[in-house]
């Protein structure tokens, strides 16, 4: 019986621990909303990509869906598809926001394919 009760308080006080991360979550990613143009070097040109994040909403990256959106203090990451048909690829998406700046990398299999400047275009999302 103890062992049970040991158990239910241990589920008990996860609950609570992740209860209280999510509500922390939801008031930062206030924070993030917007939208932002994000630049970054792709062979000799540079790269143009629209990031949405509305409040409430789903974000995008270039009109697909985001996934995985981790946000806490100023660390942002997300996964997003690019490319075209039958050259789709997953990437992830690590950076750091100031204020209306969001400087990262994108990369594929935890390798670093390409650094990233972002900024805000609008926060009236």
């Amino acid at each position: 019986m103890k062992r049970y009760r040991l158990f239910s308080f241990s589920i008990m006080a996860l609950a609570a621990f992740g209860a209280t991360d999510a509500m922390v979550f939801a008031e930062d990613i206030d924070k993030l909303a917007g939208t932002w143009e994000f630049v970054t070097q792709f062979g000799d040109e540079p790269t143009k990509y629209t990031f949405i994040a509305p409040k409430g909403g789903d974000p995008t990256f270039d009109n697909e869906p985001v996934k995985d959106l981790k946000f806490e203090e100023n660390f942002v990451a997300f996964t997003f598809t690019l490319g075209e048909k039958g050259k789709r690829a997953e990437l992830q998406f690590e950076g750091t926001l100031d204020d209306d700046v969001i400087v990262g990398e994108f990369l594929f299999a935890n390798s670093v394919v390409a650094l990233v400047d972002g900024k805000r275009l609008s926060a009236n999302e």
